[in-house]
């Protein structure tokens, strides 16, 4: 795992694995409020309710965001089977479970 960031909210925590992201900007089109790309931080935990936040975050294709969340209701649930996603010109997505965490 390469050096992720952590963004505390008052309802959400955003990990972001840097190494692991090519910027495909899926979270910044789905939270725009949470994800400002041309602004530092980047990223804003308390600017979108927490479900949306993590909605957004459980799609990013390349697992680079992850979240921890006060109620326990939107807890990560890693995909029941490995999936892999061919891209056109790009890389290989890989979703599923390693070790205690989703990738």
């Amino acid at each position: 795992m390469g050096k992720v960031r952590e963004y505390t909210g008052k309802d959400i925590t955003i990990l972001y694995e840097v190494a692991r992201c090519f910027h495909a900007e899926e979270c910044v089109h789905g939270a725009p409020g949470v994800f400002e790309k041309d602004t530092r931080p980047w990223v804003r935990p308390d600017g979108d309710d927490p479900a949306r936040t993590a909605k957004v975050i459980q799609q990013c294709p390349t697992g680079a965001l992850h979240y921890h969340a006060k109620d326990a209701a939107l807890d990560e649930i890693p995909p029941s089977e490995n999936v892999i996603t061919v891209t056109e010109d790009g890389p290989l997505l890989v979703r599923g479970k390693h070790g205690d965490r989703s990738a």
